[in-house]
């Protein structure tokens, strides 16, 4: 198919084209810039701290060339109504989960481009919709979002795509829409030839840049530097060249040399494994090495090199790959017998009380209003709560290792109404003596001894 005659720039043919970007990181963030810039309208996704951010303050975009400029980005915490096109940027671990949210809010002829690291994401989301409606893509980009709204990015992008379901899609118009939207934003793209191989190519370059980075600490352009994590990288490509040739997928002799190349390009990028890390999220191990050993293991052989270094990972930074235990806390809102809890949306599901993670520079009692704002809408002031606890298990939250703060606060006599907000699908009351069933963490222990410290 020759998309070349659809490379219409005239943002007017996009005018009732509705579009969303599902996650506000450094992928989904570069494309809401480029949208805001071109003057396309679109809803982004985001939750928290970064919803607020955004909604307030904009995104703040530093190119290439350290040029700075502010654009306004309509920063939602939901779908609403039905989408022509929706970007996924979010991690591969989410990436079920948010096909579920998805699947309600496309249209018939609607589609879902996978803006995503690794091979199989187009797979997952095609395990939930339709996939005749998932749009493969991979994309080259070497951003970093920091501070909830702020974008810096190395390089311009260049996204190449295709129908999940090559060649068996019989209408193209969904693949024009997506080539329109790409080029009057000014992004680079193109259709792709052979989608499996491109996908492949990506995961070589994230298998040798990403992993070792990460465990080292180091820059591209200081990985480059030491011969020795050079040569652990051939290593590791080697087996993931290896992977693609049992699958008939096969490359130039000079492809690992391609792959040094661009990463000294970019020297002082961090790879994005090492950002997650650095930021105490679970990287996407999976999405990249995993997906190589799972190649070997339906063979019959074993990733020797690879499997050496997940497990190197994991010692390092544990089996969640934190380099130390995360923070969070919880509101427990109560009258008279009764407390307040969410239904999760996300894992681990069941009900809980209201609460999050703690945000770099913000105190923990400033965490515990603004959690209970966003997931229930009640507002209240940091000078009501009284803290309950602290609860450290390390096998409370099967997320990772993480240490709660626990407040309470009363609100006997006020008039308020809690409603699911963010990533809540309900908010209500419940008597102490009738708890839901399925409660979240280790909450149940936490409103026993709330409980006896209030003598209910």
């Amino acid at each position: 198919m020759n998309l070349s005659l659809y490379n219409n720039t005239d943002i007017s043919t996009l005018s009732n084209v509705r579009i969303a970007i599902f996650g506000a990181g450094a992928v989904g963030s570069y494309v809401a810039y480029k949208l805001s810039k071109a003057g396309i309208k679109y809803d982004i996704i985001a939750r928290g701290e970064r919803l607020d951010t955004l909604q307030n303050d904009g995104l703040f975009v530093e190119d290439q060339n350290d040029n700075r400029s502010n654009h306004k980005v309509n920063a939602v915490t939901k779908l609403d109504g039905l989408y022509d096109v929706i970007f996924l940027t979010v991690k591969s671990n989410d990436t079920v989960n948010v096909s579920t949210i998805i699947k309600p809010h496309l249209k018939d002829s609607g589609v879902v481009v996978s803006l995503q690291n690794g091979v199989d994401n187009p797979k997952l989301i095609a395990s939930v919709i339709d996939a005749h409606k998932v749009v493969v893509s991979v994309v080259y980009v070497t951003a970093v979002s920091k501070n909830f709204n702020q974008l810096k990015y190395y390089s311009e992008a260049m996204i190449i795509y295709d129908h999940f379901k090559t060649g068996e899609k019989p209408d193209s118009t969904d693949l024009e829409i997506v080539n329109n939207i790409f080029t009057c934003a000014g992004i680079g793209s193109k259709h792709s030839k052979d989608i499996v191989k491109d996908q492949w190519r990506k995961l070589l370059f994230n298998a040798v840049s990403n992993p070792l980075t990460a465990l080292f600490g180091y820059t591209y352009g200081r990985f480059l530097k030491d011969e020795t994590a050079v040569s652990l990288a051939k290593r590791v490509f080697d087996e993931a060249l290896f992977a693609a040739k049992l699958l008939d997928v096969y490359f130039e002799e000079d492809e690992f040399d391609k792959i040094i190349a661009g990463m000294g390009g970019v020297p002082s990028f961090k790879s994005s494994m090492l950002q997650d890390i650095e930021a105490n999220r679970k990287p996407e191990l999976d999405a990249i090495l995993g997906i190589i050993v799972d190649v070997f293991k339906s063979n019959g052989l074993t990733a020797t090199s690879i499997e050496m270094l997940i497990d190197i990972m994991k010692v390092k930074y544990g089996g969640y790959f934190q380099s130390s235990p995360r923070l969070a806390v919880d509101l427990l809102v109560y009258r008279g017998r009764e407390v307040l809890l969410i239904d999760r949306m996300n894992e681990p599901h069941g009900y809980a009380i209201p609460g999050g993670f703690v945000d770099l520079y913000e105190s923990v009692e400033d965490t515990a209003v603004r959690e209970l704002r966003e997931e229930t809408g009640i507002e209240i002031s940091k000078e009501d709560i009284s803290l309950v606890g602290v609860y450290s298990e390390p096998s409370r939250d099967i997320r990772g290792h993480t240490v709660s703060v626990i407040y309470s606060c009363d609100i006997t006599g006020r008039d308020v109404k809690a409603e699911g907000r963010d990533d809540a699908l309900s908010a209500e009351f419940f008597d102490i003596d009738k708890l839901p069933e399925k409660l979240a963490f280790d909450h149940r222990e936490v409103l026993n001894d709330f409980r006896k410290q209030k003598g209910l």
